[in-house]
C-alpha cells in the first residue's frame, strides 16, 4: 500500500466525521414521533430502575455500600 492509498483511506473517515459534526436540520414531525415512542414506552412501566450490577458500579466500595452518591 502506497502512502497516497493510506491518505484516500483516512479522507474517508475524515468526510464521514465532519458529515456527523455538522450542523443539520432537525425533522420536527420524527424528533415528536420519538419522543411520544419514548414516553409511551416508559409509561409501560417496563423499563423501570434496575439494580446495578456490583461490577458496573465505579464508586469506591465505601461510598457504594453507603448507598451516597457524590456528583462532584
Amino acid at each position: 500500500m502506497s502512502p497516497e492509498d493510506g491518505m484516500r483511506e483516512h479522507d474517508d473517515v475524515e468526510a464521514v466525521l465532519a458529515a456527523a459534526l455538522r450542523p443539520g436540520t432537525v425533522d420536527d414531525t420524527a424528533t415528536r414521533a420519538a419522543v411520544a415512542a419514548f414516553r409511551a414506552a416508559r409509561d409501560t412501566g417496563l423499563h423501570g430502575p434496575r439494580r446495578t450490577r456490583r461490577r458496573d458500579d465505579w464508586r469506591h466500595p465505601l461510598d457504594a455500600r453507603s448507598g451516597a452518591f457524590d456528583a462532584s
